[in-house]
């Protein structure tokens, strides 16, 4: 029995090798261009979020404990069939595609919605109030410094639209 030794793999030829480097050098180069971009003037805004909203930055400066007796209180206070009408995935897809179509179901779908969203958002607003009015002074202005200095992060408009 004779050795062989092993086929070299094939070579790529030069010019495929030049065309590969620069595909590469001008694909990092657009993925440095956007990193920078989104690193000085921090990520796209989206045109339909609302930068007025602060809910989330609410919640998320409260302390651990008072965000879990927030969810409790959700729990609580919200029927669970309420939070099954926040969800109108599938039944919206099926009236979107139903011939003839009938806005009119659309409508009432995203009424319901737009009622269980509502209720939702009304019984955290309470539950936000009752951990405020069960701080101390001093707990109040701790929360009060952390959501400024999260809010001042937020806001990415120019320094002329600064308060």
């Amino acid at each position: 029995m004779t050795d062989t030794p092993p086929a070299a793999a094939p070579r790529m030829s030069r010019g495929i090798r030049i065309v590969f480097v620069l595909s590469l050098a001008l694909n990092l180069l657009v993925v440095g261009t956007l990193a920078g971009a989104w690193l000085r003037h921090g990520p796209p805004d989206r045109e339909f979020s609302s930068r007025g909203a602060i809910g989330k930055v609410l919640y998320r400066e409260l302390s651990r404990q008072e965000r879990r007796a927030m969810r409790e209180r959700l729990r609580e206070s919200v029927d669970r069939s309420v939070l099954r009408q926040m969800r109108v995935g599938p039944e919206l897809d099926a009236l979107l595609r139903a011939e003839p179509f009938e806005p009119e179901a659309v409508r009432v779908l995203m009424d319901r919605q737009a009622r269980a969203l509502m209720t939702g958002q009304n019984a955290m607003r309470d539950g936000w109030i009752e951990i405020l009015s069960q701080m101390s002074p001093e707990g109040r202005q701790a929360y009060a410094d952390r959501l400024k200095a999260a809010l001042d992060r937020r806001h990415k408009g120019p320094p002329e639209d600064r308060p």
